[in-house]
């Protein structure tokens, strides 16, 4: 693991390359095979499970390329690995959220026991003065 020039986090390198390379090989295929082959099944799999900062990582050497006769197919590969870190950080803003708002709905529920216990003693040093 190596910190990367563009993003000055840790990711790993030979999953980074091993992605690239794959870019590189669906890249040089004709888009009506380009769904159809392999290298396309493997490389969508490896994008769902590979990590966000292997991804921006990706991306990142993504946009060094020059211009080349493949340089569309690249840039739509590019997107799809954006649109994969913009899945998986809505994701992770979902869970966040879900889980604050479910401790907001406790702390409520202690606040309003509170409350009641403080009323409870409140009457009793009344009643018992």
């Amino acid at each position: 693991m190596e910190p990367s020039e563009h993003t000055n986090v840790a990711y790993n390198e030979e999953n980074v390359n091993e992605l690239f390379r794959l870019v590189e090989a669906l890249s040089l295929l004709d888009l009506s095979d380009r769904k159809k082959s392999n290298e396309f099944k493997q490389w969508v799999s490896k994008i769902s499970d590979a990590p966000t900062k292997d991804l921006v990582a990706l991306i990142g050497l993504l946009d060094t390329l020059k211009s080349s006769p493949t340089s569309r197919a690249v840039k739509a590969l590019r997107e799809a690995v954006i649109s994969q870190v913009s899945f998986t950080n809505a994701t992770l803003i979902s869970n966040t959220m879900q889980r604050l708002d479910k401790t907001a709905g406790e702390l409520t529920i202690l606040s309003i026991v509170l409350s009641l216990i403080g009323i409870v003693i409140a009457v009793l040093q009344v009643i018992l003065k």
